[in-house]
């Protein structure tokens, strides 16, 4: 299992990456480096993997060794639990809304997103629908956390910001 951090040359991603000042804007889970799990505009989604790269530059990620019947029952979990989601626009918006302030204003974030519906995900939340021993381990709001951030908070070694 994977949890990769990306970017694209839409103008959405391109927004996020200029405010966040980050080099990705976007993070999804890959599960036998075939499928990807993530939330986007549409929802919570599954899609083939060589089908995501084709619109998506996979900037940073974060490799875990497991056995394939291990990643098959999280795999399983993560699906059967989380693929109707709905995207979270509440939390996008007041997400960007706080990074306007920060990239004008040098307003720091606040620790929770008061948007945030238990029903709906931005991108980083998916990462919660995960196993505890893949969770930060300082616990942290996901729908007030970057892509990059996320990277960081999951151990992820510090890399150079484009």
């Amino acid at each position: 299992m994977k949890i990769i951090f990306t970017k694209n040359t839409t103008i959405i991603s391109k927004l996020i990456r200029w405010g966040l000042k980050e080099s990705v804007s976007h993070v999804a889970i890959v599960f036998d480096n075939k499928i990807v799990f993530h939330s986007n505009f549409i929802g919570t989604n599954i899609q083939w993997f060589n089908e995501f790269k084709k619109h998506n530059n996979v900037v940073l990620t974060l490799v875990y060794d497991m056995s394939l019947d291990e990643e098959e029952l999280i795999y399983q979990d993560v699906i059967d639990k989380n693929i109707a989601k709905q995207y979270d626009y509440t939390a996008f918006l007041f997400f960007t809304f706080r990074t306007i302030l920060h990239k004008l204003f040098g307003t720091k974030y606040p620790i929770k997103n008061p948007a945030n519906r238990s029903w709906a995900w931005i991108c980083t939340e998916a990462i919660g629908s995960l196993p505890n021993r893949f969770q930060p381990k300082t616990p942290i709001d996901l729908s007030i956390t970057s892509p990059y951030s996320l990277y960081i908070a999951l151990g992820g070694p510090l890399a150079s910001q484009k």
